[in-house]
């Protein structure tokens, strides 16, 4: 038992710790303007756009994510850990078969459910724009904010990649699923040695 307790305790002060270490980035919330950049990739010749890669659409997300996470796990975590220069190996969704079961949540996320498929970005700014709300505030102002309303639409109304999202909210359920856990065995290790003294 005081075995178990101890590796509990471990367990809780690399928790303790992990929570410290990105404290400032869950606790704290950044909303950027991508207006400039949008005028400035517009402005960007053939040749500049494929220098300077500013079209978010183009990026691989599940490469970028692959390294996003092993760069934590090493540089933030000081993890030993192996490098995603395989990323077949790495990736858990082409891997899970082969992992005896370990990944069967993974699977069963990707395939149950139905597909969200949202209204296209072109129609949601429709109906955005035509509410009786957004006419009249936009009537009231004497500056004429029409583009800059589309603007905002076009930014918030998103196309949704299913995949993208189930492996997002697999992995969020993952990490409550830990922190709910861990609390629970603190919780344990607290009435234990509350029992003892």
């Amino acid at each position: 038992m005081k075995k178990n307790a101890n590796k509990l305790t471990k367990m809780l002060a690399r928790g303790r710790e992990i929570g410290e270490i990105f404290r400032h980035f869950t606790m704290n919330e950044w909303i950027y303007s991508t207006a400039n950049l949008a005028i400035i990739e517009k402005k960007l010749s053939k040749e500049e756009r494929e220098t300077f890669y500013l079209d978010v659409t183009l990026i691989n997300w599940e490469q970028f994510l692959t390294h996003f996470a092993w760069g934590l796990k090493k540089y933030v975590l000081k993890e030993e850990t192996d490098t995603p220069s395989n990323l077949k190996r790495l990736d858990v969704l082409s891997r899970q078969k082969n992992d005896d079961g370990y990944f069967l949540d993974i699977n069963w996320a990707m395939d149950h459910g139905k597909n969200f498929q949202p209204s296209s970005s072109k129609i949601m700014t429709k109906h955005v724009l035509n509410s009786e709300n957004v006419k009249r505030i936009i009537a009231k102002d004497s500056k004429n904010n029409l583009p800059r309303a589309q603007e905002i639409c076009k930014t918030m109304f998103a196309e949704y990649n299913m995949k993208m999202l189930r492996i997002f909210a697999w992995g969020l359920h993952k990490t409550f699923k830990q922190i709910y856990e861990k609390v629970r065995k603190f919780m344990e290790i607290k009435k234990f040695w509350l029992r003892s003294s």
